[in-house]
């Protein structure tokens, strides 16, 4: 009686592909999210060098460093996307399915006293909200060891595609960021009191100056290693992380 529908259920339980767009921003470059959770970074990356230079096996975020296969990196929205519209393929696969086996059910019914007839009342369809790009994000990078293309908010040490540190490239424009900041900071303090009062004003300022600082430490952390395993016998050193501000660890 359900033949229809058995074989769509068996085709399903093998697994079915279904083209599904992701869109891009306006200059061509795709979400990505992190997978570990002490990360979550988001960053971007030019869908032509997702395709074309970045391995199905492994992927690298551009923050951290975290490894995962290509397969992992959907934002939040993405997956949700994704999901939904998984959810409105099998839905939509069914409900034609058991469709064919009703009306080819009640074809073969013949009147009589009492007759039996199967209808189909399918459910409500699974919405699937239009996925948008997040907005271009201010910085763009090339690696300078395989020339991919990425792009995030603030410095982005790692090359998605390769792995490559490019911290020396990432703290050179930290350090223009912060030179623009200090340079810019008494308008700014002056606009926020002129906007509210003096307190808020030094208490956001300070509160801006040391997150700005506390990047500058950490992307100089990064630089230091990246230069260090330039060395002929950088690789003979065990290090321990954060060496550069842990001030107890002598190289000896």
């Amino acid at each position: 009686m359900f033949d229809n529908l058995l074989r769509e259920l068996r085709k399903l339980e093998q697994g079915v592909s279904v083209p599904v767009s992701i869109p891009l921003d306006g200059h061509g470059y795709m979400d990505r999210q992190c997978p570990a959770d002490e990360c979550q970074g988001q960053f971007k990356i030019l869908f032509e060098d997702w395709r074309d230079k970045v391995r199905d096996e492994v992927v690298y975020c551009a923050l951290c460093r975290h490894e995962a296969p290509a397969t992992e990196w959907n934002t939040g929205s993405q997956r949700e996307f994704l999901a939904s519209t998984a959810q409105a393929f099998v839905q939509q696969t069914v409900q034609q399915a058991m469709r064919q086996d009703a009306n080819r059910f009640n074809s073969q019914v013949k009147p009589d006293f009492v007759t039996l007839r199967l209808d189909v009342r399918p459910g409500a369809p699974v919405t699937i909200v239009p996925l948008a790009a997040a907005d271009a994000m201010r910085q763009e990078w090339t690696c300078e060891a395989c020339g991919c293309r990425y792009a995030a908010i603030g410095a982005a040490f790692f090359c998605p595609a390769c792995g490559h540190n490019s911290a020396v490239t990432s703290f050179e424009y930290l350090l223009t960021h912060v030179r623009s900041f200090i340079a810019g900071s008494p308008a700014a303090r002056a606009a926020l009191q002129n906007a509210y009062d003096a307190d808020v004003a030094n208490d956001s300022m300070r509160m801006m100056l040391e997150n700005t600082l506390s990047r500058l430490v950490g992307s100089f952390q990064h630089y230091a290693e990246a230069l260090f395993v330039q060395l002929p016998n950088s690789s003979t050193v065990k290090r321990r992380k954060n060496v550069f501000q842990n001030l107890s660890w002598v190289y000896a």
